[in-house]
C-alpha cells in the first residue's frame, strides 16, 4: 500500500518492537525470502537496519506487499495485536468517513435532499441503476479516470440522485473497491466561500475538527467527487492554464478550484460526477473533456400521467386533463420535471373547482404559471386578491427579479425584507408553497422552482418600473432581453420568454383584474424597439441565438408583432434539437417574408427510429417549417447543416425547393445525411437556374451521387460556378468522373475537394487540367494525401493550363523534390497562376532556390502562402534576393510559423524599402522579437514601401518595439493594418499605438484588445519591486505632459490604498477635492464627466479592509460618505463612475482577491530587466571589468539568481548587520500576510529606534510618507530573507509569538517556491538556502546564535513524506534542495523517491531538475513535461548565437538538459521515462538517444508525447531502437511525423536487433498509407502492436455529438 499511511505506518508499528523481537522480526524476514521466494534483500542490509531503513527497504522492494509481508511476520513472532491494530488504524479513516455519511445521509441530510414530490419515486437506487453506473466508473484498460456529466433541467431529480448514489455507497452496496472516499461538492454552496483550498473543501465534510487530508489525497485514484449543479457558478471555465491550481493545499478563488479539478490540473487521477444543466453544459463546450454524458429525463408519460391521477380525485378528469396537456408540447414537455409537473396538475385542478376554462389556460406556458401563481394568492372562495396580497405578490417579484440579476436563488430575511416582503409574511408564503426553506439553511429560503422565480421576475418588469427597485442590480427591459437572447447566463431558462407571454392580451387582463388597474403598453413597445436594433448592428446579430428570439414569440402569440419584428431579421441561423423547436421556428418562420438567409439543422430529431405517431406529428412541423422555402421570396442563401433527414422529410423539402420561388444563389448542405432516393436531391439542382454555389461539405457522397452531381454540372442551364466538396469521403475513383466534369463544364470555375483521399485519381484530375476546354480558375487539394508520383502530373497542369489562377495544395507531403518539379513548370514565361498555398508541405531550408527562381521569373504569381514550413533565415534571405528585384510582382506573401528570426528581418527589411507591388506581409508566429520590428519599421518608412497589412501576431515582441511602430505608421500613408495579438505589449507601448491609430484613422482591433475599444479596467501585475509604482508615477507624468492619452483624459488621479486605510468616512469627491484642486466647484464638473476620468490605484496588498464581491454596501453617489475600502469596492465594481478608466497596479499575492470584483478587465505583465538588461545591470556596479565578468558567468550558472535580478533593486545592495528581533517581525509579517509596521511592532520584538534607523540608513526599511512611525522593508523580497533566516536561529524567550515549521507551514513554503501568484514565493527558497552548512556558518558567526537544526531535521521529514503523495509535481521540491546545494542532505531526502513529475516552465526549473535527479538512487518512474512558455522563451532555436542568446547561455542549457537524460545510464531500475511537450532541436533528441545507447541504459518505456520530432529526430531515434535491448514500448503520440520520418521508424522497428513490441501513435499528420506501411511489415510477425488513433485525424462532422444513452431511470 503506497500511500501517506504505508512506509511512515511501517516504521511506526516495526518501533512497537522491543529489541529482541525485532532481532526475530529481521530473522523471519529472511526466512520468508528463503521459502516464499521473495525479491531478495541482501542480508547484511537488513542486519544492519534501523526501523526506519528497514521499512524502507520493505516499501521499496515489495511495494503494495509490505504490510503482507509484516503481517505474516507479526503473527510468527507472537504480535498478532500489532497485525490486528494495523488493519484496523489502515481502514479506520474511509470506514468512519462511511459510517458518518450514512447517519448523515439518513437523518441530517434528510432535510437537506428531501424529495418534495411525493410521487417522484423510490429512495433507493434501482438494481438497472447500480449496474448502469458501475460501468461507467469502472476503469477499463489504458483509460483515463473517468469524469461523468448528468445533463437535466433544474428540479429533474439530478440531485436526488446522487443523494441516492451516495447512499448505496455508505452502506456498502457498491464502489467499495473502486473509492475509498465520495465527497459531494454543491456549486450554490461552495461560492459563498469565494475562497478555498481542496484541503477546506474536503474538511468541511470531515466528521471531526481535523481531517486527514494528506492521506485521503495520498491515492487520488480512489476518491469520487460529485459536483452537484455547475451552473451554480456562472463560470465559462475559460481560465488560462497558467492560473489553475496544482496544489490542494493553494487557497484561491472557488471558480479556479473547481476548474482545476474539472480540468485535471487538480487531482487528475481522481473520478468526477458532474451534474448541470443542459445550458450550463452547452456553455461548457468543449472545455472539460469528459468520457460519458447521461440525461436524467426526469418522468417519462406514464409518470407524468400517474401525478396528474394523484393530484385529480376523478380519474376520468385526470386522463381528460392530462390529454389537454399533451397536446401542447411546450408545456408537456416541462412536466418530465416532477416538481413541475405537480404544478401544473395543481393549477389546472384548481382552475377545474373554480371553473374556469382549461383550454385558456393551456394556450401557452406563461398562462399555466400565471394562472398558478395568481390562484396562489386569491383565496378560494373570493374572485379579487386583498391589498395585502397585490402588495405581498409585488414584494415577491422584486425578490425575484433581484436574484435573476445577482444569481441569486437563496435569500435571507433581510433580502426579503428589503424589498417589501415582511417577516410576518414568510410564514404565508411558506404556506402557499411559493417559496419553501433552503435545503442548505433553515435561515434561507427559496422558489418553489427557479423558473416560478423566473416567472415573478418577469411580472416584476409589468408591474413596476426597474428604477423604482431597490437594488441598482436590476438593470431594465432592453438589457434583459439582449442578456436573455445572448445565453449569457446559464440559468435564465424561461424569463425572456414570460415577459413576451405577459404581453399577450389574455395574460394582460388577467394581471389587470388582479392588480386592479390598467397596465401600460411601454414594455411592448420598448422589447420592439430593442429587437428593431438588431438588424442594424451586425456584431450584436451574431450573439442572439435566433431559437430564444423564437420562443418568446411564440409565447406572445401576436402575428402582428412577430410579423414586425422578423423584418428585423434579414438573416437567420438556428438549430432545433426537439419536437418542440420545430412548432415554434416553424410559427416564426410563416410570418417571415424578407428572408435573405437561412440556416437550418434538426439533427436527428426527423429519424425514422420514432414512434410512428410521433413521427407524423414531427412531419407536420417539418412541412410547416419548409413553407417558409416558398413564401419568402428572397432567399439568395439556404443552408441545412447537421441534419438527418428520413424519405418523407426530404420529401417534404424536395417539394418545397421545387417551388419557381426558391431559387437561393447559393445551396449549402453540409453533414447531411439523406435515406432516400438521391437522385431527388440532384434533380432539384438542375431546376434552380439561379444556382451559381453548391457547398456539400462535410455530407457523404457515394459513387452514384458523385455520377448523379456530374449529370447536374453537365446540364446545359447549370450555372454552378463554385463546387465545394471538402471531407466528402470522395474516392479516387470518383476523379473519372469529375474529370469529363472539368473538360465538359464551361461554367465551373472553382473546385474544393480538399480532406478527400485522392492520390491515385491524380492522373486522370490532371489530365482533364490540362485539356484545352478546361475553364477552371481554383483548385483546392489541401490535405488530399498526395504522394510523390502526382507532382509531375500537377506541373504539366502548370505548363498548359492557362486558366488555373489559384493553388492549394497545402498539408500534404510535397517536400523539396516535389517542389522542384512544380518550380520548373510555374518559371515558364507563360505560367497563368496567381496564387499558389503550400502551407505544411514539409518543406526543408535547401529548396527554397527553386522558389526564388519561380518569383525571379514569373510575373503573373502574386500570392504566395509557404506558411509552417522550414524556411529559416537561411531560406528568407533565398526567397528575399528574388523579391528584392524590381519588377518582382508579388502582392501576397504568408511566411507563419516559418522558424525566423530577428536576423531573418533584415532581408524582409530589403525587400519592404524596394519592392512597390507587396501589399500584404504576414510573419505571424515567428521569433522577430523587438529588435526584428525595429528593422521592418525603418523599411515600412522608405518611401518605395506601399505595404497596407502587417501581420505581427505572437512574434515575442514588447512594449520597446511600439514606438518604432507608431513612427512607422506617421510615416507610411499605405499601411491600416497591423494584427499584434499575443504579444507582451506594455501599457505605454499601447498608448503610443492608438495615439497614432487616431490620427492615422486604423481600427485598434488589430491591436489585440479584448473588445473593440479601449478597456475600462487595466491590471498591472508585477512581484514587487518590479517597478509598478515608477511605472504609475510615470504615467501621471507623461500625461502632465500631454504624451499619454491626451485626447482622451482630461484629468488623471493617483491613489496608494495605504491612503484609503486612513480616510475614515469620506466621499469620493472629498478624495478627489484633496488633492488640491482649486477652485471646488471644479470637483462636481470633473466627476459629471466620468469617461474623461483616470483613476490609479496602487499598493492593493496594504489595503486592511477586504474587498466585497457582494453589491450590498456599494454606492454610486460619489458624495455619498464611506470608507475608504467601500469606495474603492464601488469603484471596482463599476458600480461607482462606471465610465471611468480604471489602472491598477497589483501584485501576485493581491490579485486573487482583486480579480473577483472586476469586471472583463484587461491584463498585462510587467516583466522588469530581460536576461540582457539584468546582465548589464550588473556590470555596472564592478570597477573591474575582470570581476564584472566573473559576477555575469556566475549569475548566468544561476538562473534563479538571475531570474531574482529582474527586480531592479537586486541587482545591488549591501546589507550586512541584521538583528534577530527585525529576524521575527519579518516572519511573523509573512504569516500573517502584513508588511507595514509601525513602532509597536518593533517593540513587541524588542527593536529599538537605533535599529530601526540603522535599516533605513541601509535601505533595508523605509518609512512611509505620511503615515508617521509607519516602516515597510524596502523590498518584500527583504523581509521574505529575514523570515527565513528566523527560522535558522534559536529563537529567545523573549519572542511573544512563533509560527513552528509544522507540516503545513513547511509545506506551504515549499509548494510556494518560484511561484509568482504567491505571497512568499522566495521565502522557502531562503530557509533551505540557509539550511546549506557554509551559509548557516555565516549567520552562525554574524549573529552569535548556535543554529537551530531541528528545523533542518523537520523540513527533511516533509520532504521524504512528500514522496508518497500521487499526482504531486516535485518541481518546488527540487527547488528547495537544489537552494541547498548540500549534496548529503539531498541525497538522504531523495534517496527513496521512485517516482518524480515536474514541469519545466523556466531556466531555473530546468537547473534545479537537473542537479536533484541526479540524486534519486531508486527511481522507477520519471514524468517531465516542458511548458510552452519555456519552449519560446528560453530555448534557443538555433544554434548561431546571433539570435540574441549567447553561446555561454546555450552550452549551459544543454548541460542542465546533459544532467537530466544521463539518469537514463544512473538509474538502474528506472522503468518508465515521459517526455511531453519537449524542444524539437535536433540536439535535444540527440542527447537523449545517445543516452538511450548506453549499455547501462535498461528504461523498457518512453513516451515522447507532444514533442514535435522532426525527421532529423526519428534518425536519431532510429539508431537507438537498433542498439538499446530493453526497450520495449515507444509512445510518439501527437508529434507531426511526416513521411521520410516515419520511412525511418519503419526501418528501426523492422531491423532485427529492435526488440520494441509497442508502438502507440496518435494523431499522426502524415499520410495514412505511410502508416499502412508502418504497420504492414513489421507488424506481420506478430511482435509489435501498433495503437493508433485515426478517428481524431479523420475530419471531425460538426454537429455530431459525442455517442451518449438515455435512461428514464435518472
Amino acid at each position: 500500500m503506497a500511500s501517506f499511511f504505508s512506509d511512515f505506518g511501517l516504521m511506526w508499528y516495526l518501533k512497537e518492537l522491543n529489541k529482541k523481537e525485532f532481532m526475530k522480526f529481521k530473522e523471519v524476514l529472511r526466512q520468508e525470502i528463503a521459502e516464499s521466494g521473495l525479491q531478495h534483500i541482501p542480508w547484511n542490509e537488513v542486519k544492519k537496519a534501523s526501523r526506519e531503513h528497514l521499512a524502507n527497504l520493505l516499501v521499496k522492494h515489495y511495494e503494495q506487499k509490505a504490510w503482507d509481508v509484516t503481517f505474516r511476520i507479526f503473527q510468527n513472532i507472537n504480535r498478532k495485536d500489532l497485525s490486528e491494530r494495523a488493519a484496523e488504524e489502515m481502514a479506520g479513516h474511509s470506514k468512519m468517513y462511511q459510517a458518518y455519511l450514512k447517519n448523515m445521509l439518513s437523518h441530517v441530510w434528510s432535510r437537506k435532499f428531501k424529495i418534495a414530490i411525493e410521487c417522484f419515486g423510490n429512495e433507493d437506487l434501482t438494481q438497472d441503476n447500480c449496474s448502469r453506473l458501475w460501468n461507467l466508473f469502472v476503469p477499463k484498460a489504458n483509460e483515463k479516470p473517468h469524469t461523468v456529466l448528468l445533463i437535466g433541467m433544474s428540479g429533474v431529480g439530478k440531485t436526488v440522485f446522487l443523494a441516492q448514489l451516495m447512499r448505496a455507497w455508505s452502506e456498502g452496496l457498491m464502489f467499495q473497491n473502486e473509492f475509498s472516499y465520495v465527497f459531494y461538492l454543491c456549486c450554490h454552496e461552495i461560492k459563498q466561500l469565494k475562497t478555498a483550498s481542496l484541503a477546506d473543501l474536503l474538511s468541511r465534510e470531515w466528521p471531526r475538527p481535523s481531517a486527514p487530508i494528506a492521506e485521503i489525497v495520498s491515492q487520488p485514484a480512489k476518491l469520487l467527487f460529485i459536483i452537484d449543479s455547475l451552473e451554480g457558478l456562472n463560470c465559462d471555465w475559460s481560465e488560462p492554464e497558467s492560473e489553475l491550481c496544482d496544489n490542494w493545499m493553494q487557497k484561491c478563488p472557488v471558480s479556479i478550484l473547481l476548474s482545476s479539478l474539472l480540468r485535471r490540473k487538480l487531482l487528475p487521477e481522481s473520478s468526477l460526477l458532474i451534474t448541470a444543466t443542459p445550458e450550463a453544459f452547452e456553455k461548457l463546450g468543449d472545455r472539460i473533456e469528459y468520457t460519458v454524458k447521461n440525461f436524467v429525463t426526469g418522468f417519462n408519460e406514464n409518470s407524468r400521467r400517474s401525478c396528474f391521477q394523484r393530484v385529480f380525485q376523478d380519474e376520468d378528469t385526470a386522463q381528460e386533463v392530462f390529454t389537454l396537456v399533451r397536446e401542447n408540447e411546450q408545456l408537456y414537455n416541462i412536466c418530465h420535471v416532477p416538481s413541475l409537473c405537480w404544478m401544473v396538475a395543481t393549477c389546472l385542478n384548481d382552475e377545474v373547482k373554480r371553473g374556469g376554462h382549461l383550454s385558456a389556460v393551456c394556450r401557452c406556458t406563461t398562462s399555466v404559471f400565471a394562472a398558478y401563481v395568481l390562484n396562489l394568492f386569491i383565496p378560494q372562495s373570493a374572485h379579487y386578491p386583498s391589498k395585502k396580497s397585490q402588495a405581498l405578490l409585488r414584494g415577491l417579484c422584486s425578490v425575484a427579479a433581484e436574484g435573476m440579476w445577482t444569481d441569486n436563488f437563496a435569500f435571507n430575511q433581510k433580502d426579503l425584507e428589503k424589498n417589501g416582503v415582511f417577516h410576518s409574511d414568510i410564514s404565508t408564503l411558506l404556506n402557499m408553497k411559493i417559496l419553501l426553506k433552503s435545503r442548505d439553511s433553515k435561515n434561507l429560503y427559496t422558489f418553489f422552482h427557479p423558473s416560478i422565480q423566473e416567472f415573478c421576475a418577469a411580472l416584476f418588469y409589468l408591474v413596476n418600473s426597474h428604477v423604482d427597485h431597490p437594488s441598482k442590480d436590476v438593470l431594465c427591459v432592453e438589457t434583459l432581453l439582449f442578456t436573455f437572447l445572448k445565453k449569457v447566463r446559464v440559468q435564465w431558462i424561461f424569463l425572456g420568454c414570460f415577459i413576451f407571454g405577459l404581453l399577450h392580451k389574455s395574460e394582460q387582463a388577467k394581471l389587470e383584474a388582479f392588480f386592479g388597474y390598467q397596465l401600460s403598453q411601454e414594455v411592448k413597445q420598448t422589447l420592439c424597439q430593442s429587437l428593431e436594433k438588431i438588424s442594424a448592428d451586425e456584431e450584436l446579430r451574431k450573439q442572439i441565438d435566433d431559437m430564444k428570439l423564437f420562443y418568446c414569440l411564440f409565447e406572445l402569440e401576436d402575428d402582428g408583432f412577430v410579423t414586425q419584428v422578423m423584418t428585423f431579421l434579414p438573416q437567420i441561423k438556428f438549430v432545433a434539437k426537439e419536437y418542440s423547436d420545430l412548432i415554434v421556428a416553424a410559427y416564426c418562420l410563416k410570418n417571415c417574408s424578407t428572408l435573405q438567409k437561412l440556416s437550418i439543422s434538426t439533427q436527428d430529431i426527423l429519424q425514422e427510429e420514432k414512434d410512428p405517431s410521433y413521427l407524423k406529428k414531427l412531419l407536420l412541423r417539418w412541412q410547416d417549417l419548409c413553407s417558409v422555402l416558398g413564401s419568402s421570396q428572397q432567399i439568395q442563401v439556404l443552408q441545412v447543416k447537421d441534419t438527418y433527414l428520413n424519405e418523407l422529410a426530404f420529401l417534404e423539402l424536395h417539394n418545397h425547393l421545387r417551388n419557381p420561388s426558391c431559387a437561393p444563389r447559393k445551396f449549402l448542405v453540409n453533414n447531411v445525411s439523406f435515406l432516400c432516393n438521391n437522385q431527388l436531391f440532384f434533380e432539384l439542382l438542375t431546376q434552380n437556374h439561379n444556382l451559381h454555389h453548391l457547398d456539400l461539405s462535410l455530407t457523404s457522397l457515394s459513387r452514384s451521387d458523385v455520377k448523379l452531381l456530374c449529370e447536374v454540372l453537365n446540364q446545359k442551364g447549370c450555372h454552378i460556378e463554385e463546387l465545394l466538396l471538402s471531407g466528402c469521403q470522395l474516392s479516387h475513383d470518383d476523379c473519372i468522373i469529375f474529370a469529363s466534369i472539368l473538360i465538359s463544364s464551361k461554367k465551373l470555375r472553382h473546385l474544393n475537394v480538399s480532406y478527400n483521399n485522392l492520390d491515385k485519381g491524380m492522373y486522370l484530375l490532371s489530365k482533364a487540367l490540362c485539356h484545352p476546354d478546361c475553364v477552371l480558375k481554383d483548385l483546392v487539394l489541401a490535405s488530399c494525401s498526395l504522394s510523390k508520383q502526382c507532382w509531375n502530373y500537377l506541373s504539366d497542369v502548370l505548363k498548359r493550363n492557362k486558366t488555373l489562377s489559384h493553388l492549394d495544395i497545402s498539408s500534404n507531403d510535397l517536400q523539396d523534390e516535389g517542389l522542384k518539379v512544380l518550380c520548373q513548370a510555374l518559371s515558364l514565361p507563360d505560367s497563368a497562376l496567381k496564387s499558389l498555398l503550400l502551407a505544411s508541405c514539409s518543406l526543408s531550408k535547401q529548396c527554397w532556390n527553386y522558389l526564388s527562381d519561380v518569383l525571379k521569373r514569373n510575373k503573373t504569381l502574386s500570392h504566395l502562402d509557404v506558411s509552417s514550413n522550414d524556411l529559416q533565415d537561411e531560406g528568407l534571405k533565398v526567397l528575399c534576393q528574388a523579391l528584392s528585384l524590381p519588377d518582382s510582382a508579388l502582392k501576397s506573401l504568408f511566411l507563419r510559423r516559418c522558424l525566423i528570426t530577428s536576423s531573418g528581418c533584415q532581408y524582409l527589411a530589403e525587400v519592404l524599402s524596394s519592392n512597390q507591388n507587396l501589399i500584404s506581409l504576414q510573419v505571424s508566429n515567428n521569433k522577430l522579437e523587438d529588435a526584428g520590428v525595429k528593422l521592418l519599421c525603418e523599411a515600412i518608412k522608405e518611401p518605395n514601401c506601399r505595404l497596407e497589412n502587417l501581420g505581427l501576431e505572437a512574434c515575442e515582441l514588447t512594449g520597446a518595439c511600439c514606438e518604432d511602430l507608431v513612427s512607422a505608421l506617421s510615416q507610411n500613408e499605405t499601411l491600416w493594418a497591423i494584427n499584434l495579438l499575443k504579444n507582451a505589449l506594455d501599457l505605454r507601448g499601447l498608448a503610443m499605438l492608438f495615439e497614432a491609430l487616431n490620427v492615422h484613422g486604423c481600427s485598434p482591433n488589430v491591436l489585440g484588445w479584448p473588445f473593440g475599444r479601449q478597456p475600462k479596467t487595466v491590471v498591472i501585475h508585477g512581484i514587487p519591486g518590479i517597478g509598478k509604482t515608477t511605472l504609475a508615477r510615470k504615467v501621471m507624468v507623461m500625461w502632465a505632459h500631454d504624451k499619454f492619452y491626451a485626447h482622451k483624459f482630461k484629468y488623471a488621479f493617483y491613489f496608494h490604498c495605504r491612503d484609503l486605510n486612513w480616510v475614515g468616512e469620506r466621499s469620493f469627491s472629498e478624495l478627489i477635492a484633496g488633492q488640491r484642486l482649486r477652485p471646488p466647484a471644479l470637483v462636481s464638473k470633473i466627476l459629471s464627466r466620468p469617461e474623461q476620468l483616470l483613476l490609479l490605484f496602487d499598493g492593493f496588498e496594504e489595503l486592511t479592509s477586504p474587498l466585497n464581491t457582494e453589491p450590498a454596501g456599494l454606492v454610486e453617489d460619489w458624495n455619498q460618505k464611506l470608507p475608504g475600502s467601500v469606495l474603492l469596492n464601488s469603484l471596482l465594481t463599476k458600480r461607482m463612475l462606471p465610465e471611468a478608466t480604471l489602472l491598477l497596479m497589483v501584485r501576485p499575492s493581491s490579485w486573487g482577491h482583486i480579480k473577483l470584483v472586476l469586471r472583463c478587465p484587461y491584463n498585462i505583465a510587467l516583466t522588469g530587466f530581460n536576461r540582457i538588461e539584468a546582465l548589464n545591470y550588473l556590470r555596472l556596479y564592478f570597477t573591474s571589468k575582470i570581476r564584472s565578468n566573473q559576477a555575469v558567468d556566475f549569475a548566468m550558472k544561476n538562473a534563479i539568481l538571475l531570474s531574482m535580478c529582474r527586480v531592479p533593486k537586486l541587482a545591488h545592495g549591501d546589507y550586512r548587520k541584521q538583528w534577530e528581533g527585525v529576524c521575527h517581525l519579518a516572519a511573523q509579517g509573512i504569516w500573517c500576510l502584513k508588511s507595514v509596521f509601525d513602532k509597536r511592532d518593533f517593540q513587541c520584538v524588542m527593536v529599538d529606534e537605533t535599529t530601526i534607523d540603522a535599516f533605513l540608513h541601509v535601505n533595508i526599511l523605509r518609512k512611509l510618507e505620511g503615515q508617521g512611525d509607519r516602516y515597510m522593508f524596502a523590498l518584500f523580497i527583504f523581509q521574505e530573507f529575514f523570515g527565513a533566516l528566523f527560522y535558522v536561529l534559536f529563537s529567545p524567550n523573549r519572542m511573544l509569538y512563533y509560527h513552528p515549521l509544522s507540516f503545513k507551514n513547511t509545506c506551504d513554503l515549499i509548494n510556494m517556491s518560484r511561484e509568482k501568484e504567491t505571497y512568499f514565493s522566495q521565502m522557502g527558497l531562503f530557509l533551505f538556502g540557509l539550511f546549506n552548512e557554509k551559509s548557516a556558518g555565516i549567520a552562525m558567526r554574524s549573529f552569535k546564535h548556535k543554529l537551530c537544526l531541528a528545523n533542518k531535521q523537520e523540513a527533511r521529514k516533509v520532504l521524504t513524506t512528500l514522496k508518497d503523495y500521487e499526482g504531486y509535481m516535485h518541481t518546488p521540491i527540487f527547488h528547495c534542495l537544489s537552494e541547498t546545494a548540500e549534496e548529503s542532505f539531498v541525497k538522504s531526502v531523495l534517496l527513496d523517491y521512485q517516482k518524480v513529475s515536474f514541469t519545466i516552465k523556466r531556466l531555473e526549473d530546468l537547473q534545479a531538475s537537473a542537479f536533484c535527479l541526479k540524486h534519486c538512487g531508486a527511481l522507477k518512474k520519471v514524468e517531465l513535461t516542458f511548458s510552452t512558455d519555456f519552449y519560446k522563451d528560453h530555448w534557443p532555436s538555433s544554434l548561431k548565437p546571433s539570435l540574441g542568446i549567447q553561446m555561454k547561455d546555450y552550452e549551459i542549457l544543454f548541460t542542465w538538459w546533459q544532467d537530466i537524460c544521463s539518469v537514463l545510464k544512473t538509474a538502474e531500475d528506472l522503468e518508465a521515462l515521459t517526455v511531453t511537450n519537449a524542444i524539437p532541436e535536433v540536439p535535444f533528441m540527440k542527447m537523449l538517444t545517445m543516452a538511450l545507447k548506453q549499455p547501462q541504459c535498461k528504461l523498457p518505456s518512453l513516451q515522447l508525447r507532444q514533442c514535435s520530432l522532426t525527421s532529423v529526430c526519428c534518425g536519431n531515434m532510429s539508431s537507438a531502437l537498433k542498439n538499446n535491448k530493453s526497450l520495449r514500448s515507444l509512445d510518439l503520440s501527437y508529434n507531426g511525423l511526416m513521411d521520410n520520418g516515419v520511412t525511418l521508424l519503419c526501418n528501426a522497428l523492422a531491423d532485427a536487433d529492435c526488440n520494441v513490441s509497442i508502438l502507440e501513435k496518435k494523431k499522426p499528420n502524415a499520410a495514412l498509407d505511410m502508416y499502412t506501411r508502418l504497420k504492414g511489415p513489421v507488424a506481420e510477425d506478430g511482435r509489435l502492436e501498433i495503437m493508433q488513433d485515426w478517428n481524431s485525424n479523420c475530419h471531425k462532422m460538426p454537429g455530431r455529438p459525442p455517442e451518449t444513452f438515455r435512461t428514464h431511470a435518472f
